[in-house]
């Protein structure tokens, strides 16, 4: 396993390069040594669809918090995504609290 953080270190530079052009080189290369990479996104409201695109990804694993967006929202999110060629692998509920009887 090969983790690269996006955050800034003690140094102040991140990992990743900043333009997009360096961001395809440097993506190639990951998918040309590894056979899955997982990337941690912003969420929707954050333009996800962007990054997305830019990354090239073809499949994602959404991750929800409980009780911040419609199931409505959630699914035209993911047709969207689906008509940009983008396939879920599936949906994980985020900060859900039971309800003890």
């Amino acid at each position: 396993m090969f983790l690269l953080s996006a955050g800034k270190n003690l140094s102040g530079r991140t990992g990743i390069p900043e333009n997009s052009r360096k961001i395809q080189e440097f993506l190639s290369t990951l998918q040309s040594k590894y056979d899955v990479i997982i990337y941690d996104t912003p969420s929707f409201s954050d333009g996800l669809e962007y990054i997305l695109a830019m990354y090239g990804l073809d499949n994602i694993i959404m991750v929800v918090e409980a009780n911040r967006f419609s199931g409505e929202l959630i699914d035209t999110e993911l047709a969207s995504l689906k008509g940009k060629g983008i396939t879920s692998l599936g949906t994980v509920l985020n900060k859900y609290h039971a309800k003890r009887s």
